[in-house]
């Protein structure tokens, strides 16, 4: 048991210290934030917090006087000191009126620019994070949590604090006042707040373990949601009658959810109805000690009123310090949340060892992958089994292979968004790993199969891909121009000014290949050495896909491509041909040499000649 009680002890201290890190950490954020509001804003809290002392002692002033005045010197000798105390009193009340009103104009900007904050710190690490945590559930539940708490919570605790530091000044104030007229008081007053506050931290720690053991179940209750009202959905939800399926499946969470909670809200309001009765209890003893010292002449009338009034303000001011520290312990656990999401670290990143020890021995490889092994984290099956590829320079090669051989996550570790379990990548005979990210990205211009529609404008769509240049570049209507978009962009309203997609109001949708026209466009606008094309034409038509093609090295320029496709008419005009099969390279050579060679390859060609001409017969 005293072992036990020992092991309580020191999770309490260490949530104590975690307690004082987090707000100083969260604390950090909004000083960061509006350094010259906060001064402003604890300022105007410290004279908040003094007003209402001041306030209490001008009424036992005011009180006292008119009481002499009545007994003893009469109205008129006593009319003029009431009068000086009374402009003092109304001083204080109109110093307070200001005060509140400033106060909550700083409050509400300070708030504004801590949320704004809160978004850039955010939207910063999500853009830095390694992109496996994307494709991992756990990091999604982090995110979410992060996402859910991380806007708000920093602004809340800076509140909890302002209420704690105007809140604690006049308990402190207030408490000197009874302590003077009867320490007595002052503990039972502390007493009686102690269960309520008990309460509160004790349940607040639950309701944070039991979101945190529920993220996953509210994370798929709010993916039904998106589906039911997001416009990638909408055509299938319609088409298959999917609407009530997904809105039942939705309502059965959220009501689950809603049961859970509303266990634990219950069981909170028991606990706290029994603190609360133990606390009026002291509450109205205290009330009828002070009414008896009164009643017996111990007191005068003018400390009667004040002490009085001190105890009910005494309590509210406490109860407000007490709830404040809840809040304060209750914000720092959903704050665990957000530096959970921010601590984070990515493995992705220059390894100085290896920049100028490890270099491939043809340096006249623009890509090399040597021994390459890979299997995607949180998985057993292996994608890449010894991947061995060179791309010379100003070479087009093409990759193909059946779906899920491969081909994309060797883009991927090209691109250095994974690292290879073994084995190496070369750009330029230098190891990738040894490289910036950042810098290694700038050489590649790459549009991948799952490319992004941006719902913004044809010239933010296309500048995106290489943001160092000016938006007003007329590089990028040559770009369009290399990816057959051109001309239908000025077909355009607004032509490149036009707003793209339906998020907002006035945007044009385009056709799946016309959008992959643009995406193709922000590929070849990123003016980098190396080319990587997975899947350029698959929403293209024939004739658009001729077209792109038919001037394919002229808009290479003498840059090295590599393509991915299914399509073998695009493949064919590639220099050498790459087979990828079951993680391995099996066949390699011109269109020739491996329709000769009779293996996978001619197999794939002769299977979609096939399907061209049955489709012609049809």
């Amino acid at each position: 048991m005293p072992r036990r009680r020992s092991m309580k002890i020191q999770e309490k201290l260490k949530d104590v210290v975690l307690t004082t890190f987090n707000v100083k950490r969260a604390f950090g954020f909004v000083w960061k934030s509006s350094r010259g509001w906060t001064i402003a804003n604890l300022v105007l809290l410290f004279i908040q917090g003094m007003l209402p002392v001041v306030t209490l002692y001008l009424l036992k002033v005011l009180v006292d006087t008119v009481a002499e005045g009545t007994v003893a010197a009469g109205p008129e000798a006593m009319s003029g000191k009431v009068l000086i105390v009374l402009t003092a009193v109304g001083m204080a009340a109109l110093l307070t009126g200001i005060s509140r009103t400033l106060g909550l104009v700083v409050n509400k900007e300070q708030s504004r620019r801590v949320v704004d904050h809160m978004h850039d710190v955010i939207q910063k690490k999500a853009t830095a994070v390694d992109l496996e945590y994307y494709e991992n559930s756990a990091y999604q539940d982090t995110l979410h949590r992060a996402q859910e708490e991380a806007v708000y919570r920093p602004g809340v605790i800076v509140n909890s604090l302002a209420a704690l530091f105007r809140n604690g000044i006049s308990l402190i104030g207030v408490g000197w006042l009874l302590f003077s007229f009867k320490p007595q008081v002052l503990l039972l007053l502390v007493a009686a707040m102690l269960p309520p506050l008990f309460i509160r931290i004790l349940f607040s720690e639950r309701e944070y373990l039991l979101e945190r053991r529920y993220t996953s179940r509210e994370r798929r209750a709010a993916y039904y949601h998106f589906m039911l009202v997001g416009r990638e959905f909408a055509k299938e939800i319609r088409m298959f009658g999917l609407g009530p399926t997904f809105i039942r499946r939705f309502q059965a969470l959220r009501k689950e959810l809603r049961k859970i909670r509303l266990a634990l809200d219950l069981r909170t309001a028991k606990y706290g109805a029994a603190s609360h009765v133990f606390s009026t209890v002291l509450v109205f003893g205290a009330y009828f000690w002070v009414a008896r010292d009164a009643l017996v002449g111990r007191i005068s009338l003018g400390a009667f009123v004040m002490f009085y009034q001190a105890f009910q303000r005494g309590q509210s001011f406490l109860q407000a310090v007490l709830e404040n520290a809840a809040k304060l312990y209750e914000n720092n656990l959903f704050l665990t949340n957000l530096y959970e999401f921010l601590d984070i670290k990515s493995r992705i990143a220059a390894e100085k060892n290896i920049l100028h020890t490890k270099q491939v021995e043809d340096q006249h490889a623009a890509i090399a992958f040597e021994n390459l092994w890979f299997t995607y984290p949180g998985t057993d099956k292996e994608i890449l089994r010894g991947v061995n590829l060179r791309l010379h320079h100003g070479e087009v090669a093409a990759l193909v292979g059946l779906n899920g051989a491969g081909k994309t996550t060797l883009v991927k570790l090209l691109c250095r968004l994974y690292d290879p379990d073994k084995g190496s990548v070369f750009l330029d005979g230098t190891n990738i790993r040894g490289m910036e990210p950042e810098e290694l990205r700038k050489k590649l211009g790459v549009i991948f199969q799952d490319y992004a529609h941006y719902n913004l404008t044809v010239r933010d769509n296309i500048w995106f891909g290489n943001v160092d240049y000016s938006e007003i570049s007329p590089d990028i209507e040559n770009a369009a121009r290399k990816a057959g978009i051109h001309e239908e962009i000025e077909k355009l309203a607004e032509g490149y000014n036009e707003v793209l997609g339906r998020f907002f109001d006035k945007g044009s949708e385009l056709s799946i290949g016309q959008w992959q026209k643009i995406a193709l466009a922000r590929a070849f606008f990123r003016d980098a050495p190396v080319v990587v094309l997975d899947e350029p034409t698959s929403s293209m038509d024939p004739r658009a896909e001729f077209e792109l093609f038919s001037g394919f090295r002229d808009i290479l320029d003498g840059r090295t491509a590599l393509l991915i496709s299914h399509r073998m008419s695009t493949v064919r005009m590639a220099d050498r041909i790459f087979v990828l099969n079951s993680g391995r390279i099996v066949e390699s050579g011109t269109h020739e040499e491996l329709l000769s060679e009779g293996g996978i390859y001619a197999e794939l060609f002769e299977t979609q000649a096939r399907n061209y001409q049955e489709r012609e017969v049809v």
